[in-house]
């Protein structure tokens, strides 16, 4: 921080000395035109001139100049400001990219890609760069969702953003995975559609795991039904029993009612 501020303040002399030079040269100049071309004195005595006026104008030009040194210095300054926060943003901005756990791309509104991020090239089984930029994002889409896919790109430059979309995505060897998408569009200072940024995720082992849940709770749907058939009809053949049993009890009632009837 120290050396920035020395650096600047030896800017800011250098230019006031610019700026005093400037001046200096063109009040040599100006006397040199009225010595030279209108011959109203010699060089020497109009450097010097004793002229109220010439020596107020002289010196109005000097300050000029040497504010408008001030002001240019002030400008490159905060230029230099400016790109130095540039910087630090894009640093902050790759470094974020490159740790972030999903894959983010860049396309134009077209769909071409302009930026791929690590995670990216990972996903889709590519080395560099190199080989996937410029080409169009719709190429590592299944065919049979590319449609859908166009049709969530309008809706994105309608609706500014869209969130968990599901697509079966192609890796660069043609072979497939599930793919959670998120997208978002990109305007420029003026408020136009500039460009289309997205993230994507394999979801593939996630669907897998849903499937074997689903997979789980159909045949636990199906045993409980079937406990629930068994449980009733355990009811039902208990019920028969009971009926069998009393029907039984009763028959060994008159059976003993008629026995101690005939022992009389």
């Amino acid at each position: 921080m120290k050396d920035k501020d020395k650096n600047s303040t030896s800017i800011w002399k250098r230019m006031i000395l610019i700026g005093i030079g400037l001046g200096a040269l063109l009040w040599i100049l100006q006397s040199g035109i009225n010595a030279l071309v209108f011959h109203k004195g010699k060089l020497i005595e109009e450097i010097f001139t004793q002229n109220p006026h010439e020596v107020w104008m002289r010196s109005l030009a000097l300050c000029i100049l040497i504010m408008f040194s001030i002001y240019a210095q002030s400008i490159i300054n905060q230029l230099k400001r400016t790109e130095e926060k540039l910087k630090s943003s894009e640093e902050i901005y790759k470094t974020l990219v490159n740790t972030f756990p999903d894959a983010v791309t860049m396309t134009d509104l077209k769909g071409h890609i302009t930026y791929a991020s690590p995670r990216t090239l990972k996903l889709h089984g590519l080395k560099s760069a190199e080989e996937i930029l410029g080409r169009s994002a719709f190429e590592f889409i299944a065919p049979e969702d590319c449609q859908k896919a166009r049709r969530n790109l309008e809706r994105t430059l309608k609706e500014g953003i869209v969130r968990d979309l599901e697509y079966t995505l192609l890796r660069e060897d043609k072979t497939r995975f599930i793919g959670e998408l998120n997208a978002a569009l990109i305007k420029d200072t003026s408020g136009n559609p500039k460009a289309f940024v997205a993230t994507t995720r394999d979801i593939s082992e996630r669907k897998q795991t849903e499937a074997r849940l689903q997979e789980y709770a159909e045949k636990m749907r199906i045993a409980k039904e079937k406990q629930e058939e068994n449980s009733a009809r355990l009811a039902e053949t208990i019920s028969e029993l009971e009926v069998a049993r009393n029907q039984a009890e009763e028959s060994n009632r008159l059976k003993s009612e008629f026995l101690a009837n005939m022992s009389h």
